[in-house]
Protein backbone atom coordinates (compact mmCIF):
# COMPACT_ATOMS: atom_id res chain seq x y z
CA UNK A 1 0.00 0.00 0.00
CA UNK A 2 3.15 2.41 0.69
CA UNK A 3 4.07 1.81 -2.71
CA UNK A 4 0.57 3.22 -4.24
CA UNK A 5 0.59 6.19 -1.96
CA UNK A 6 4.09 7.24 -2.65
CA UNK A 7 3.57 6.63 -6.30
CA UNK A 8 0.55 9.47 -5.70
CA UNK A 9 2.21 11.76 -4.08
CA UNK A 10 4.89 11.65 -6.79
CA UNK A 11 2.42 12.74 -9.47
CA UNK A 12 0.73 15.42 -7.71
CA UNK A 13 4.03 17.03 -6.55
CA UNK A 14 4.99 17.04 -10.14
CA UNK A 15 1.54 18.94 -11.13
CA UNK A 16 1.46 22.81 -10.46
CA UNK A 17 -0.90 24.60 -8.51
CA UNK A 18 -3.39 26.60 -10.60
CA UNK A 19 -3.08 30.59 -10.19
CA UNK A 20 -5.66 32.89 -10.18
CA UNK A 21 -4.77 35.96 -12.35
CA UNK A 22 -6.10 39.28 -11.26
CA UNK A 23 -6.35 41.94 -13.73
CA UNK A 24 -3.77 44.37 -12.47
CA UNK A 25 -1.51 41.15 -13.15
CA UNK A 26 -2.51 40.09 -15.91
CA UNK A 27 -2.16 43.93 -17.25
CA UNK A 28 1.07 43.99 -15.75
CA UNK A 29 2.46 40.54 -17.36
CA UNK A 30 1.35 42.32 -20.57
CA UNK A 31 3.03 45.58 -20.34
CA UNK A 32 6.48 44.09 -19.37
CA UNK A 33 6.21 41.60 -22.74
CA UNK A 34 5.68 45.21 -24.35
CA UNK A 35 8.04 46.98 -22.83
CA UNK A 36 10.42 43.62 -23.77
CA UNK A 37 9.44 43.50 -26.78
CA UNK A 38 10.39 47.09 -27.83
CA UNK A 39 13.87 46.42 -26.70
CA UNK A 40 14.37 43.50 -29.42
CA UNK A 41 15.08 43.05 -32.72
CA UNK A 42 12.68 42.65 -35.41
CA UNK A 43 11.22 39.73 -35.76
CA UNK A 44 11.41 38.43 -32.36
CA UNK A 45 9.84 35.82 -30.90
CA UNK A 46 9.03 35.06 -27.14
CA UNK A 47 10.58 31.99 -25.53
CA UNK A 48 10.47 30.45 -22.01
CA UNK A 49 13.68 32.27 -21.16
CA UNK A 50 12.48 35.64 -22.11
CA UNK A 51 9.12 34.56 -19.89
CA UNK A 52 11.33 33.20 -16.91
CA UNK A 53 12.18 36.85 -16.47
CA UNK A 54 8.53 38.03 -16.31
CA UNK A 55 7.35 35.36 -13.93
CA UNK A 56 10.98 36.72 -11.61
CA UNK A 57 9.16 40.47 -11.89
CA UNK A 58 5.88 39.24 -11.41
CA UNK A 59 7.30 36.95 -8.20
CA UNK A 60 8.88 40.40 -6.88
CA UNK A 61 6.44 42.60 -7.61
CA UNK A 62 2.74 40.80 -6.41
CA UNK A 63 4.78 38.04 -4.54
CA UNK A 64 2.84 35.59 -6.79
CA UNK A 65 5.37 32.59 -6.85
CA UNK A 66 4.49 31.87 -10.41
CA UNK A 67 6.67 29.44 -12.31
CA UNK A 68 7.92 30.11 -15.71
CA UNK A 69 5.61 27.34 -17.70
CA UNK A 70 1.97 29.47 -15.54
CA UNK A 71 3.59 32.74 -17.30
CA UNK A 72 4.12 30.94 -20.30
CA UNK A 73 0.17 29.71 -20.51
CA UNK A 74 -0.87 32.84 -19.83
CA UNK A 75 1.02 34.76 -22.31
CA UNK A 76 -0.51 31.73 -25.15
CA UNK A 77 -3.71 32.43 -23.31
CA UNK A 78 -3.91 35.88 -24.52
CA UNK A 79 -1.97 35.73 -27.48
CA UNK A 80 -4.02 32.48 -28.77
CA UNK A 81 -7.44 34.18 -27.91
CA UNK A 82 -6.96 37.94 -28.15
CA UNK A 83 -8.66 38.19 -31.27
CA UNK A 84 -11.81 36.21 -30.17
CA UNK A 85 -14.36 38.63 -28.71
CA UNK A 86 -14.13 41.79 -26.98
CA UNK A 87 -11.51 41.83 -24.68
CA UNK A 88 -10.11 43.53 -21.74
CA UNK A 89 -6.40 45.37 -22.25
CA UNK A 90 -7.13 45.28 -25.99
CA UNK A 91 -5.19 47.87 -26.60
CA UNK A 92 -1.91 45.83 -25.05
CA UNK A 93 -2.58 42.79 -26.50
CA UNK A 94 -3.11 44.06 -30.22
CA UNK A 95 0.25 46.26 -29.61
CA UNK A 96 2.35 43.03 -28.16
CA UNK A 97 0.69 40.88 -30.81
CA UNK A 98 0.34 43.07 -33.59
CA UNK A 99 2.12 41.43 -36.95
CA UNK A 100 1.50 38.25 -35.74
CA UNK A 101 -0.42 35.42 -37.38
CA UNK A 102 -3.09 36.68 -34.85
CA UNK A 103 -3.60 40.04 -36.18
CA UNK A 104 -6.67 41.14 -34.39
CA UNK A 105 -8.83 42.01 -37.30
CA UNK A 106 -11.75 40.19 -35.72
CA UNK A 107 -11.37 42.22 -31.94
CA UNK A 108 -13.29 44.94 -31.07
CA UNK A 109 -12.23 47.52 -28.22
CA UNK A 110 -14.00 46.73 -25.12
CA UNK A 111 -14.42 50.28 -24.81
CA UNK A 112 -16.24 51.56 -28.05
CA UNK A 113 -17.79 47.90 -29.20
CA UNK A 114 -21.02 48.80 -27.94
CA UNK A 115 -20.88 52.64 -30.14
CA UNK A 116 -20.90 50.64 -33.50
CA UNK A 117 -23.57 52.08 -35.03
CA UNK A 118 -25.57 50.34 -38.48
CA UNK A 119 -27.02 53.63 -39.63
CA UNK A 120 -30.98 52.29 -39.04
CA UNK A 121 -33.83 53.97 -36.72
CA UNK A 122 -35.27 50.68 -35.90
CA UNK A 123 -35.51 48.78 -32.62
CA UNK A 124 -33.68 45.68 -33.03
CA UNK A 125 -36.30 44.09 -31.52
CA UNK A 126 -38.35 44.24 -34.75
CA UNK A 127 -35.84 42.53 -36.82
CA UNK A 128 -35.73 39.11 -34.74
CA UNK A 129 -37.95 36.35 -35.87
CA UNK A 130 -40.91 34.75 -34.25
CA UNK A 131 -40.02 31.29 -34.70
CA UNK A 132 -42.98 29.68 -32.97
CA UNK A 133 -45.00 29.75 -36.23
CA UNK A 134 -42.47 27.51 -37.57
CA UNK A 135 -43.94 24.09 -37.56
Amino acid sequence: MAKGKAKADAFASSRERSVNWHEDRSKYMLEWCMEYLKKQHAGFKFKKTHLMLCANDLNKKFAMGVTVDQVDRHYRYHRENWNAKPTKFFNEMRELFIGSNADGSLALDQNTCMDVVDGSDSDDSRELFDLNTYT
